[in-house]
């Protein structure tokens, strides 16, 4: 489905679409806007990821530096083998940073643990811009698009509410 021209409360119609995307057993919703693209991920009902694609690598990257200092593997060579295999990935399965997550995951570079802290961080970096959009155009586009590897899910409205303190 996708909806153009929609012009309200982006702030509201945001938290609104998204709780209504939840509900959905598995999907994922794309919402664009000024050539910019957030896609947010969801599987019974639970958040699995949300995303903004722009600078997506470098997001990763800030992660991957922050939990360098508990994960002394996560060093500038490997984060540096990562961008040479997923920046210029395109039409991928999924956001290129939650690839390369679990591409660490698989490979044992990074525990589930350490992994789920990255995307929670960079959930929260997505969620908290698109929240911030003010009233304007947008589109929506839905999917049955899933998710690889790494399997940790959030409750929308915990998510939301955090949003809020």
């Amino acid at each position: 489905m996708i909806l153009t021209g929609v012009k309200e409360d982006m702030h509201q119609s945001s938290k609104k679409y998204l709780q209504q995307a939840a509900l959905a057993d598995e999907s994922c919703i794309s919402f664009t806007r000024d050539r910019l693209k957030w896609s947010f991920y969801f599987a019974q009902g639970k958040l699995l990821y949300a995303t903004y694609y722009l600078e997506n690598f470098e997001r990763l990257e800030r992660q991957l530096r922050r939990l360098s200092r508990e994960v002394p593997t996560l060093n500038e060579k490997l984060r540096s083998q990562l961008r040479l295999m997923f920046d210029e990935t395109e039409d991928a399965e999924a956001p290129i940073e939650y690839l390369a997550l679990n591409w660490l995951v698989t490979e044992q570079q990074l525990s589930k643990s350490f992994a789920t802290q990255a995307l929670v961080r960079m959930m929260q970096e997505s969620l908290e811009t698109f929240l911030a959009l003010p009233e304007g155009d947008f589109s929506i586009e839905r999917d049955r698009r899933s998710l690889p590897g790494i399997s940790s899910s959030f409750d929308l409205n915990n998510v939301l509410d955090l949003e809020s303190v």
